[in-house]
């Protein structure tokens, strides 16, 4: 029993093994056949459903053709696609081949989880991007994803493609459940700094038209803490030698960057990129080794903070502009700055760097170097701005300042050594707080301050540089201008100026009108030694303003080594009306430059040894100057007029509409002075009125003066003493016929050739070439007086002509013999007479005309030859008779044919008459008759006696020939032998001639 009991137990327990061991084995044949079915034919809805809730937990739906169970295990799903449940964010996957393989110990506790996950030709498509084939996406993707147990994430080997570019991803993320919760923080939003930027195009128009090398690379590498934002690293890099767009291209394109810290608040970066091209090329420029660093961080005041610095060398620009092509180049540039991004479209809302530029070149101008560093950000309390503003509303929230520096400025017109300039901005006032030049050897410096509100803009500038440098920049008209200034070292300028600009918005056409009245000038300028149109001075300076469109030099003051110069000067823009006051003492002479020949030549004839004092003011409007007026004085001592010295001389002088007025005019010589209540000179006729003129100046002057213009007669005229002269008229220089003066004359010691007197008067009437001399009264030789007229003819074509008529009373003959004859001798006498004379040309005396009477008291004559030869024959028949005083002499007179002849003159002296009848021709040649009648004048009987001595008196008959000089004698009615016979008369000969033969001739009496 006890054997067959064991032998049922062992049967019962072999049955048992048995089953158990077939239901073992039907077991794994129902495991591996669901196996197989879930392999080959795949899951069942009742395992898709938490297969698809649990990657619906992860954040995304997925879709698929099939799903089936893979090795490992694993659920292997063909055509996926794994879309974000919020279809605004995150990417989109899709993939020919995904395999996710399970963990046992899950699957165990019937518990999906995955270890890892393997995705083979997939497809990624990044959120924002656009349907129907306009996504961005990523092809060929393949990646390994592995899921550790305590939700440690890997990604290794991914790998895609994108538009030539190969992509290689690998990174791991710890708690990386915890990722969905990443959220960015409120302060990443802020406001650009430029509140109105241009919408950018769509990211696939820019990526469609990218074109990359074969051989382009990009490697990320990342690593994060799910549970903490902050954790996140990655770091990027781009390799690609070349890159094509339409923009341009990239030669040895190189991008490195890294990222982390996103949250941590303290100062560092939170992502640094650092990107490198050997060479770029665009349609807008080119640059070699083309740098750019970035690292973004944050800040407790704004979202993001980026440090940028950008270097490139031999970088070339060029755009079109309404001008033409415009083109910069520069050997070397960099920036380094930072800058406070906002979130929403990295945008700057603050910037603080500096930009250098080495060896730029445009076609403006080169630079040698250039430095600009700014600052930027929003302000506290930004002024509100409206419509008005124009552009300026979209800079009205900022703050900003900058410093700009440069060295070897050049362009075309106009080159600095060195600029400097400060600004700042914040609204509604820029700035420009300080601005430093050197140039042409100087500086300028000044500043500007612009209110937007109110469109008020202040300048002040400050230069010592030479301005003739730079007028290339100034009009035609203003080069002229300066170019008459000349100077040793350039002037000292100060200038401030304010205006109002034009609108912002809504701008006239004629806004350049409206902008002339708000402009104010104010200034002042000093110089040392210079010169104004080679006028030379030793120092200038002025100080100047405009306002009103009116400009006002209040005192522009110039001095020189002999003297100095004051103008003032106000000038109206819009009237043109200008008014000039000048106060003087430089020489005259100074101004010769200035003048046209024939001026010059007037201004040389001056010569002043003190400057005269010159005071005038100049009215007038520019484009019309022939109607400007001008009123001045002038006093002036001490100098010389054509060689003539003057004491002193003064006038007022008015000019205006052609008409020359110079009144209250003074002049003195010596003792002599000149004085002229008004003169006045009408420039279109070129005539000169003169009024109550008084002078008692030598008349020398005059003469000197006229120079050939004055008439010949005034060559044989001259005062012993300046006589006194009162003068009204007119006359037109250099034009004698156009002359009509009258003159009062008094004077003393009066020589006319040879004749004199000792007071003269008389009135003068100079009418074109005729000059008139009336109511002539003088007293000469002693008690002589003398009254008459005299009139001068100067007519082209007739030779000078005069006339006269005078009659003399007492006049002294032995004065008037020594006179004429410039001899002394023992004629003495009485005269008077009276004489008319026509001579229509003193050229040809044979034109002349007149006749007159003699009449000679108390005489003595016979030292006159043609009557002297008679003296020793009368002495021989009565001693003394030949030297006897003559009672009285007189004759009449004609004067025609070329002489002068008489027929009764008649000389009566004691114990004798003498006749004589003939002529003396105008070349002093003699021709007449004298008898002498014996006792004729004897009281009772002198006719019986003179009857009785009748015979006698034909002895004393002569015929007289030859030359007044040396006249020659023959007896009419004695024969020549009987003259030999009176030999003790031998006195004769020596009587009759004055002096021998082979003595010098002497004047002809």
């Amino acid at each position: 029993m006890g054997l067959s009991s064991q032998r049922t137990g062992v049967l019962a327990g072999r049955a048992v093994f048995r089953w158990c061991r077939i239901a073992l084995w039907f077991a794994l044949f129902l495991v591996v056949a669901a196996l197989a079915y879930l392999h080959l034919v795949g899951l069942p809805k009742f395992l898709k459903r938490p297969l698809l809730e649990k990657i619906r937990q992860r954040g995304y739906e997925a879709q698929f053709t099939d799903a089936r169970l893979g090795w490992g295990p694993a659920i292997v799903i063909e055509n996926g696609a794994f879309n974000p449940t919020n279809r605004s964010s995150g990417p989109r996957l899709s993939a020919g081949l995904t395999e996710l393989k399970l963990n046992w110990n899950a699957l165990l506790h019937r518990r999906l989880k995955a270890d890892s996950l393997v995705v083979l030709n997939g497809q990624v498509r990044f959120p924002g991007s656009q349907p129907s084939g306009q996504a961005l996406s990523l092809y060929e993707v393949h990646l390994v994803m592995r899921f550790s147990p305590n939700d440690f994430a890997q990604l290794t080997d991914f790998e895609a493609s994108f538009r030539g570019l190969k992509i290689r991803i690998d990174g791991e993320v710890t708690n990386f459940a915890s990722m969905r919760n990443w959220k960015l923080p409120g302060r990443w939003q802020g406001t650009p700094l430029v509140a109105k930027p241009s919408q950018p195009a769509p990211a696939m128009d820019i990526l469609d038209q990218l074109h990359l090398g074969q051989n382009a690379r990009l490697n990320i590498q990342f690593s994060a803490d799910g549970n903490d934002m902050n954790t996140l690293r990655a770091e990027v890099m781009l390799l690609e030698p070349d890159v094509e767009t339409p923009w341009g291209s990239a030669e040895g394109l190189q991008l490195r960057a890294a990222a982390a810290h996103l949250l941590d608040p303290v100062k560092r970066p939170f992502m640094q990129a650092r990107a490198f091209a050997d060479r770029i090329t665009t349609p807008w420029g080119t640059g070699a080794n083309i740098s750019l660093t970035a690292a973004f961080f944050p800040d407790s005041s704004t979202p993001f903070n980026a440090s940028l610095n950008l270097a490139g060398e031999e970088v070339a620009g060029k755009w079109n502009s309404a001008s033409g092509a415009d083109w910069v180049r520069a050997k070397r540039f960099r920036w380094d700055g930072t800058a406070a991004l906002a979130a929403t479209n990295f945008s700057p809302v603050a910037l603080d760097g500096r930009l250098r530029v080495t060896e730029a070149e445009s076609r403006w101008g080169s630079v040698g170097a250039l430095s600009v560093a700014l600052k930027a950000g929003q302000a506290d309390a930004p002024t509100p701005a409206d419509a008005t503003w124009g552009i300026w509303t979209w800079f009205s929230p900022y703050v900003c300042s900058c410093r700009i520096a440069a060295t070897n400025i050049h362009s075309p017109q106009l080159r600095f050594d060195s600029l400097s300039v400060e600004a700042k901005w914040r609204a509604p006032q820029l700035a420009i707080e300080k601005l430093e030049a050197r140039l042409y050897d100087g500086r300028l410096g000044g500043g500007a301050d612009l209110d937007v509100q109110s469109r008020e803009l202040r300048l002040h500038a400050a230069t010592d540089f030479d301005p003739h440098r730079i007028s290339q920049l100034l009009t035609p008209a203003a080069q002229s201008w300066l170019s008459e200034f000349a100077w040793s070292t350039p002037p000292a300028v100060n200038t401030q100026i304010r205006l109002v600009l034009p609108p912002w918005t809504n701008r006239g056409k004629d806004w350049l009108n409206d902008l002339r009245p708000t402009v104010e000038i104010a200034g002042d300028f000093s110089v040392g030694a210079a010169s104004f149109r080679k006028l030379e001075v030793t120092s200038a300076s002025a100080r100047y303003s405009y306002t009103n469109r009116v400009w006002n030099v209040p005192r522009l003051a110039a001095t020189r080594a002999d003297g100095s110069i004051s103008v003032d000067y106000t000038g109206d823009d819009v009237t043109h009306e200008f008014r000039v006051v000048l106060d003087s003492r430089l020489d005259p002479a100074d101004a010769i430059p200035w003048l046209d020949p024939r001026q010059r030549r007037v201004l040389s004839e001056l010569h002043f040894s003190s400057p005269p004092e010159i005071h005038a003011e100049a009215r007038g409007i520019w484009h019309a100057l022939k109607n400007t007026t001008v009123t001045g004085t002038v006093a002036a001592s001490h100098f010389t007029v054509r060689g003539e010295p003057v004491d002193e001389a003064r006038a007022r002088v008015q000019y205006g509409n052609h008409l020359l007025r110079v009144s209250e005019i003074g002049i003195s010589q010596g003792p002599g002075r000149l004085e002229i209540p008004l003169v006045s000179a009408d420039l279109e006729s070129k005539r000169i009125f003169l009024t109550n003129a008084q002078s008692t100046l030598d008349p020398q002057i005059l003469l000197t003066e006229m120079g050939t213009n004055a008439p010949g007669f005034l060559n044989l005229v001259h005062f012993d003493v300046p006589p006194a002269v009162r003068a009204s008229g007119s006359f037109v220089p250099g034009n004698p016929l156009a002359t009509d003066m009258r003159f009062e004359i008094q004077g003393e010691h009066f020589h006319w050739t040879n004749l004199g007197a000792d007071k003269i008067s008389g009135a003068v009437q100079w009418v074109a070439r005729n000059v008139i001399l009336t109511n002539i009264q003088a007293r000469l030789y002693n008690s002589g007086t003398l009254n008459g007229w005299l009139a001068f003819d100067s007519s082209p074509g007739r030779g000078d002509g005069f006339r006269c008529d005078f009659t003399a009373k007492d006049v002294d003959f032995g004065l008037l013999a020594r006179g004429l004859t410039g001899q002394t001798n023992r004629v003495a006498g009485m005269l008077d007479g009276s004489m008319t004379l026509d001579a229509p040309d003193t050229a040809i005396k044979g034109t002349w005309a007149g006749n007159g009477y003699v009449h000679i008291h108390d005489a003595l004559l016979w030292q006159i030859k043609i009557f002297g030869f008679l003296s020793p024959l009368l002495n021989a028949i009565s001693p003394g008779a030949g030297d006897s005083r003559a009672r009285q002499a007189s004759a009449l007179f004609t004067v025609g044919g070329g002489k002068v002849s008489t027929d009764d003159l008649e000389i009566r002296s004691t114990g004798v008459r003498l006749l004589y009848r003939g002529s003396v021709t105008m070349d002093k040649q003699i021709k007449g008759r004298v008898e002498a009648d014996l006792l004729r004048d004897t009281p009772v009987f002198g006719p019986f006696l003179s009857a009785a001595l009748s015979p006698l008196t034909k002895l004393f008959e002569y015929q007289i020939t030859g030359s007044m000089r040396q006249p020659v004698f023959k007896p009419v009615y004695v024969p020549q032998f009987f003259i030999f016979m009176l030999r003790p008369f031998h006195t004769m000969k020596d009587l009759l001639l004055d002096a021998p033969a082979n003595a010098p001739r002497k004047k002809d009496q």
